[in-house]
This record gives C-alpha cells, sequence and structure tokens, in this order.
C-alpha cells in the first residue's frame, strides 16, 4: 500500500490463469530429466494451491478496485509452444545487437569453465573444451552466474508416423 504513492498501477500475472496451462508431453518429458519437478499432468487439481492463490486474490480486492493492481493472463506468452524451435546463426547471434552495445557487454562478461569435482562440487577454470560453462557479469551485486552444459542425447525409439520418439538424455 506504500507503493501507491509512488507507482500508479501494478500489473499483476492472473496466478489462476497459470493452472490453465497445458504443456506438450514433449516439455513434460524433458522437465522430468531436469531440477524442477513436472508441473501436474492435465486434469490433476491442487486444491491447496487454488485455496492460496484465491485467498491471496481475495485480500487484493481493494486495490483491485481502486484501480491500483490489475491482473492479466500474461503467462499465456511464457507457455511453451506445440513445436521446440531451433534457432540457429550463420553469425552466432553478433547482430542481434547494436555493436556498441554487444562490445560492453563483451567487456563486462567473465566466461569461465565448470568442472565437475563430485558429490555436487564444482569450480571455475579459465575458459577451454569442456561440457560446462559459466556466465557472469562484473559489477552484478554476489556472485551470480548463469550456467549452461552440454547434455548427450541418445533417441531409444522413434516413430516416424506419429512424430513421438523417446530419448535418454545424460550429462
Amino acid at each position: 500500500m506504500h507503493a501507491a504513492l509512488y507507482v500508479n498501477r501494478y500489473i499483476l500475472q492472473d496466478p489462476l490463469f497459470e493452472l490453465t496451462a497445458k504443456r506438450p508431453e514433449a516439455a513434460i518429458a524433458l522437465t522430468k530429466g531436469g531440477f524442477v519437478p513436472p508441473p501436474p499432468t492435465d486434469g490433476e487439481l491442487d486444491v491447496e494451491r487454488v485455496r492460496a492463490i484465491a485467498k491471496f486474490m481475495k485480500e487484493l480486492t481493494p486495490m483491485v478496485a481502486g484501480d491500483f493492481v490489475k491482473f492479466v493472463p500474461s503467462s499465456r506468452a511464457m507457455e511453451d509452444s506445440p513445436e521446440i524451435p531451433i534457432y540457429a546463426s550463420e553469425t552466432y547471434f553478433e547482430d542481434a545487437l547494436p555493436a556498441e552495445i554487444l562490445r560492453k557487454y563483451k567487456e563486462a562478461t567473465t566466461v569461465s569453465s565448470v568442472i565437475p569435482l563430485g558429490e555436487g562440487h564444482i569450480r571455475f577454470a579459465p575458459l577451454k573444451p569442456t561440457r560446462g560453462i559459466s556466465v557472469r557479469f562484473r559489477g552484478d551485486v554476489g556472485e551470480i552466474r548463469s550456467m549452461y552444459s552440454l547434455h548427450e542425447m541418445e533417441t531409444t525409439e522413434l516413430n516416424r508416423e506419429t512424430g513421438k520418439f523417446t530419448a535418454g538424455i545424460t550429462l
């Protein structure tokens, strides 16, 4: 409520709308292989989550009525597409930003190799060919890093008629 002195209106993602998102089978399968648990399958309803969301939205009723808060279904834009797009660039996306901005990003970036030490421990080393890299921007508060890893995928089943496949992904 104190923010009303500084902000005209908050636009919030409608928390109920995201419960209606349908994810493609491929996205669910890939999520199961990652670090984040997959969302509930279609048709399942987490009653406790709906209850918590409804309570949260009810608490904001005076702010919605005063046109200070607005809920919009913005999660729709974040839903997975039925197809998994593959992007490629002949210039390695060097032309995605103006030259001056790209130069500033490159100057502020530290890229390191990620070396696994076992049992979930890693260390950062000077850049060399490895299965993982770490990207950090100088000036960020704290040790915020984005890590990327190369996974190997082996297709174990393929149905050319339906376009469905089963694959194993390993790090």
